[in-house]
């Protein structure tokens, strides 16, 4: 509906317009009117149209019949407006919520992902410092596994040097002891004792602790002392515990098969001590 006549006489119009009186649209129309009529409008061009306007309008209402029918089109239209307000009221509800649920999801699939990564950050953050403490353990254990080391070879060098230092200051006493017995014969020790081994430069050689070894089978062995006679032969004294064991010695084999010794008693070689 293009016009709506109870407007255009200043009344209102849908329900309220229809409740009035055929007074109240003579009265409107006669204040209106004179508003409006030509004559005294002179200056507005437009005079004229909206007075033929508002005679038109008036035409339709003063009319029972035609004002009848222009209600019921007004209702009708009043009707489907209402009907196509609340359609669109419908509609504009059901986007706004199909909206509020979608930014509901896109919410709570955000805060989902939001957790998510924070249960991953604090993941990745536990698993860092596991490591780090993992590798600061690590480092400990290697360093005092290092220094443990580093102990036991120092304690095993201090072993070592005073054994080599006991072995030195013993095998120089016995050195002393047997230079003392060279030189003047009798000075600490029995002659019958002592006996001299030879062997060959050529071959197994023979050391300090191998040569008391082989000459413990027959007794104790108080002193062994090496010496080189030449070029092609070494020798050694050894201080045995007993006489009977010098004689043993003497009368046995001993020595590496490739290499054997000469064993001889110092009392009746006593030349090859000097």
């Amino acid at each position: 509906m293009e016009i709506d006549h109870y407007a255009v006489l200043g009344l209102p119009s849908g329900v309220q317009g229809a409740k009035l009186s055929h007074k109240d649209i003579v009265k409107a129309y006669k204040l209106k009117a004179l508003k409006l009529h030509p004559d005294k409008r002179r200056d507005d061009p437009n005079a004229h149209k909206k007075f033929q306007k508002l005679q038109s309008s008036y035409d339709v209402l003063k009319d029972q019949n035609t004002r009848q029918v222009y209600d019921d089109r007004l209702r009708v239209e009043c009707e489907r407006g209402l009907r196509d307000l609340m359609r669109k009221k419908m509609m504009a509800d059901l986007r706004k919520k199909d909206l509020a649920e979608k930014q509901a999801r896109e919410e709570e699939e955000r805060r989902r992902w939001k957790m998510m990564e924070e249960v991953r950050r604090r993941q990745e953050l536990l698993e860092k410092k596991a490591r780090r403490e993992e590798k600061r353990k690590r480092r400990k254990m290697m360093e005092e596994m290092r220094m443990r080391r580093e102990l036991e070879e120092e304690r095993r060098r201090l072993e070592m040097q005073e054994y080599l230092e006991r072995k030195k200051l013993a095998e120089k006493q016995a050195r002393d002891e047997i230079a003392r017995f060279v030189k003047d014969g009798q000075i600490g020790l029995d002659r019958e004792k002592v006996v001299k081994v030879s062997w060959d430069r050529i071959g197994e050689q023979y050391s300090v602790p191998g040569l008391r070894e082989l000459f413990q089978q027959f007794s104790e062995v108080r002193y062994v002392l090496i010496r080189s006679c030449d070029i092609n032969q070494r020798s050694a004294f050894i201080v045995m515990a007993s006489k009977d064991a010098v004689f043993a010695a003497t009368r046995s084999v001993v020595g590496y098969i490739d290499n054997p010794l000469l064993v001889l008693p110092v009392l009746r070689g006593s030349k090859h001590l000097v």
